[in-house]
This record gives C-alpha cells, sequence and structure tokens, in this order.
C-alpha cells in the first residue's frame, strides 16, 4: 500500500479519492491534499474489497449512488485514471463511471460500457473510442490521457486507441462526480476505487507504473490485486 501511495503521489495528482473512507462515513476524502471532498449521495458503501492491497472500495448501487466532489475541472491537459469492478448485468445503456459537464455544456464524461467507452466532450462533440477488452466483473483499470492534441485510452495499462483530442481547454458546467452524471442519473453499478485526476497526460510508462506491481496475488473471482509498487 505504502509503495502504491507513493508512487501515484510522485505523479502530482490533482485529484484522489482513494474510496477507503469509513463505512458509513458522509464524505470522500481527496487524498491529493488539494482539498476536493466529495459528498455520498444515496447507496453507496465504502469498506469494500479494493484492487490495491491495505486499500478499500466504495460499492455503487446503480440506482441511487454518487459522489459529488468539490471539483470542477478546467484544463487543456489531463489524465483521468480510475479501477472499477462492475456488475454487466446492472448495466443501462448510459451508464458512466466519472462525468462532469451539463446539459449543452462542454465538459467531459467516463464511459465503461457494453458498446462505447470513454471520452471528452466539448460542445457536444465526443473524442475517444471503443475499449478492445468490453467491462466485465473483477477488477479492471481503465485511463483515459489528452496531451492537448491527442486522447489516448488504455485497459490494464494497454493502449487501446488514439484519435485526435479537442483544440483549446474545457471548462465543465458542473463538478465532477463518481458514479453517475453530474450530478445524477445514469449511475454505475459495482464497485469503483483510486480515481486519480492529473493535470497532463501521464506517459505509458507511468500508467504502466501505476498498473505493474512486482508481486501480484488472487483478487478470488477478479483480476489480482496490487501488493506494492516499487
Amino acid at each position: 500500500m505504502a509503495h502504491f501511495d507513493a508512487y501515484l503521489r510522485s505523479l502530482g495528482p490533482l485529484a484522489w479519492w482513494k474510496l477507503d473512507d469509513p463505512v458509513g462515513s458522509p464524505t470522500a476524502a481527496d487524498s491529493s491534499g488539494n482539498g476536493y471532498t466529495g459528498t455520498v449521495n444515496g447507496g453507496v458503501t465504502f469498506g469494500q474489497p479494493g484492487p490495491v492491497a491495505g486499500h478499500t472500495a466504495a460499492l455503487f448501487d446503480g440506482s441511487t449512488g454518487f459522489i459529488e466532489t468539490a471539483y470542477q475541472p478546467t484544463f487543456g491537459a489531463i489524465t483521468i485514471a480510475v479501477w472499477t469492478n462492475a456488475i454487466p448485468a446492472l448495466f443501462t445503456v448510459n451508464t458512466r463511471v466519472l462525468a462532469a459537464g451539463g446539459a449543452g455544456l462542454s465538459g467531459w464524461d467516463f464511459y465503461v460500457l457494453n458498446s462505447s467507452g470513454i471520452y471528452i466532450e466539448q460542445g457536444g462533440v465526443p473524442y475517444g473510442g471503443p475499449w478492445l477488452q468490453n467491462p466485465g466483473s473483477g477488477w479492471e483499470f481503465w485511463v483515459m490521457t489528452w496531451d492537448g492534441t491527442t486522447v489516448r485510452g488504455y485497459y490494464q495499462a494497454t493502449q487501446q486507441w488514439a484519435v485526435a483530442g479537442p483544440v483549446g481547454s474545457i471548462t465543465c458546467g458542473n463538478a465532477l462526480t463518481i458514479g453517475a452524471y453530474s450530478p445524477g442519473g445514469d449511475f454505475f453499478p459495482g464497485s469503483i476505487a483510486e480515481v486519480a485526476i492529473f493535470g497532463y497526460a501521464l506517459s505509458a510508462a507511468q500508467v504502466r507504473g501505476l498498473w505493474s506491481p512486482p508481486v501480484l496475488f488472487s483478487g478470488g473471482s477478479g483480476f489480482p490485486q496490487m501488493v506494492g509498487q516499487p
């Protein structure tokens, strides 16, 4: 746990919600030190098994649960990284993991869907691509980077696609919501952990660094959990 925390922190996150808060907590702490605390709404249960050893995760009920953070994104480059353990049978057509923006406003959504992927949206125009791996049960690691020119999507630290991105900066209409659209709807069913936002595009090596610890142990039916990151 300490090694993973130290490595992620060394990358300089703008915001970082581990989602390993105490059971019953009304808030989700921002471990970046920037104070972007999240407020829990509806069916969110902390204390669930997580992908990083020593950290727990938050379970979202897929119908009412979401966390509204105090982070309202304005960016010209960005990295979004998150772990999910979905319940595919409860997916809806517009299930979101993360979202920021609103009707008629520039923003971005992080889709993990059976038929779509992840994208940045600017003025209603999406930039992104489908995943080669559709979400399933078990812990999965999703990353999107935008360097101001190219949007890249990674699954389990392997790049899945790269497309030309939007031009200029994006200012979102709403604060970032975890587990739903902003500020509710299109709810995510399953567990989410280690939501990290960076104000630049992580390199492929840095993405692998967040994914590839030296030792793994079985996470049961899901992907092996992380023990440590040197």
